[in-house]
């Protein structure tokens, strides 16, 4: 039995040149893993550049597709880290997925995470030394790395700023560790993507 399956060509996001097709790619895969938590109940846990694929309509249009779905998992069973191995790609791993061990329980605020690593490396230069060490290192150097990325020169908060700047990591419990006290959530990401395009 030979069996031929026919595809709509899906094209890497390294090869987007033009920023208002950038634009509508990213705008549109914050909007498709939305809908994959919110309704569909899934986490992807690994979004990355390599999953993160455009393709376009025969009107010309243009739309993102997430892809690889191989570590994805339902919301509904995830109570609890579904094994000691970190999921994902190192470079676009959340924070608190490299730097704890046993890794924690992956939430949706981890892969919004990750998107937003896809988004610095795409538009920032392969060589951008803020970025290079990210792919060269692993686990906690890295998760440390990336958490002076937030505070470094040129991204330092004016003064009596800097606490409220990493409140997101700093904060006590009772806190909602799920959106880092609500500054990583769909409504604080949406004012980020849907305004893109």
């Amino acid at each position: 039995v030979l069996r031929i399956t026919v595809m709509t060509e899906l094209l890497p996001i390294a090869k987007l040149t033009n920023p208002a097709d950038l634009k509508i790619v990213f705008r549109d895969i914050f909007r498709c893993y939305r809908w994959l938590v919110e309704e569909a109940k899934i986490l992807h846990r690994d979004v990355s550049v390599a999953n993160i694929m455009y393709r376009y309509e025969s009107d010309g249009s243009i739309h993102g597709v997430l892809n690889n779905f191989d570590h994805a998992i339902r919301t509904d069973v995830l109570r609890s880290p579904s094994s000691h191995q970190r999921t994902g790609t190192a470079p676009y791993m959340a924070i608190d997925i490299l730097r704890t061990s046993p890794p924690p329980i992956h939430l949706y605020r981890h892969d919004l995470e990750s998107l937003y690593y896809v988004l610095v490396c795409t538009v920032c230069p392969a060589d951008d030394p803020t970025i290079r060490d990210w792919f060269s290192l692993g686990g906690r150097l890295m998760a440390a790395i990336k958490r002076t990325f937030f505070t470094k020169k040129g991204l330092t908060p004016r003064a009596g700023f800097e606490s409220l700047n990493m409140r997101g990591f700093n904060e006590d419990k009772p806190y909602d560790d799920e959106t880092l006290g609500g500054e990583v959530s769909f409504d604080t990401f949406s004012v980020i993507f849907e305004d893109l395009a």
